[in-house]
């Protein structure tokens, strides 16, 4: 039997008021060489309360830096962060310490061809994988977890009635993420084995990523999650949907005196460039004017 963990509500680093860099670099000794970063000074309770944290690299915080810092600080500060796209997520585990090689994947190649909101995404998933370990299972860190930590973590996050009982595609979500880290630390050497229990894939499901044969797949992954999935929409299909949801039309075509819908020209609009162009929510709703089409402008 496993107890149930205690369900807090983790900050994701949007709302915090210090910055993890902040305190890096007023670190008066530290070697960009070891695999992990200790900042051996006072922090606020918010930051230092025994639990993994999630921030945002910002790369604006050094513009400061540059002018104040001794010119030795900054060069440490360049090996350190080489190149390292803005927003992009990193973990800080309890003991206040940035681990290289782990945070080393949310910037990696395999990382770095998904959006930011992917890798944020993925970091959260690790997030409460790891706080999970530090928490349920005596301390435990990444590296020590075995296949064992993963199963207790399955049944609270799923069974448990005291858990969150995750819905199944959440949990193949997580899942997913947490394989993926596993593999690429097994991949550079890191570790000698996933910890997450593997199961043969069907023949015809067993498929190649990154020029290597996946013929497993996480074993705690549903079985069904998927069946239930639309993988493409008829044309006619969509444009009911869209008249009906969108524009406020009724099911005979005509007008529906009842619809409460703002702006049902523009949504629509939207949902029609959306499907034409493939592009994603983020990427279209930041498009300007001068990055249209000529005459699509009025």
């Amino acid at each position: 039997m496993h107890s149930s963990p205690t369900t807090p509500n983790e900050p994701h680093g949007h709302g915090f008021v210090a910055s993890f860099w902040t305190y890096f670099t007023a670190c008066p000794v530290f070697d960009v060489y070891q695999p992990r970063f200790a900042c051996p000074m006072e922090l606020s309770s918010s930051v230092t309360s025994g639990r993994w944290r999630q921030f945002r690299h910002d790369p604006s915080l050094f513009s400061s830096l540059a002018v104040s810092s001794e010119p030795k600080t900054m060069q440490v500060l360049d090996r350190a962060l080489p190149s390292i796209p803005r927003d992009t997520p990193y973990l800080v585990s309890p003991e206040f310490e940035y681990d290289v090689e782990l945070n080393a994947f949310f910037h990696s190649a395999d990382m770095l061809g998904s959006a930011i909101s992917t890798r944020t995404g993925y970091a959260s998933d690790l997030l409460a994988f790891f706080n999970f370990l530090h928490v349920n299972r005596g301390g435990k860190d990444w590296r020590t977890a075995t296949s064992d930590d993963h199963e207790a973590y399955f049944a609270w996050r799923r069974e448990d009635p005291a858990g969150p009982r995750v819905a199944t595609s959440t949990w193949d979500r997580e899942v997913a993420a947490t394989n993926r880290f596993f593999n690429w630390q097994v991949r550079r050497g890191v570790l000698s084995e996933n910890p997450i229990p593997q199961r043969r894939r069907r023949a015809h499901r067993q498929r190649r990523v990154g020029g290597v044969s996946r013929e497993t797949t996480p074993a705690t992954h549903s079985h069904g999650s998927g069946r239930t999935r639309v993988d493409w929409l008829p044309a006619s299909s969509y444009r009911r949907w869209r008249d009906i949801g969108l524009r406020g039309y009724r099911t005979d075509g005509r007008l529906d005196d009842g619809f409460r819908g703002r702006w049902a020209t523009r949504n629509a609009t939207f949902a029609d460039m959306m499907v034409r162009t493939g592009l994603r929510l983020s990427e279209q709703s930041n498009l300007i004017e001068s990055e249209l089409p000529t005459g699509c402008v009025q």
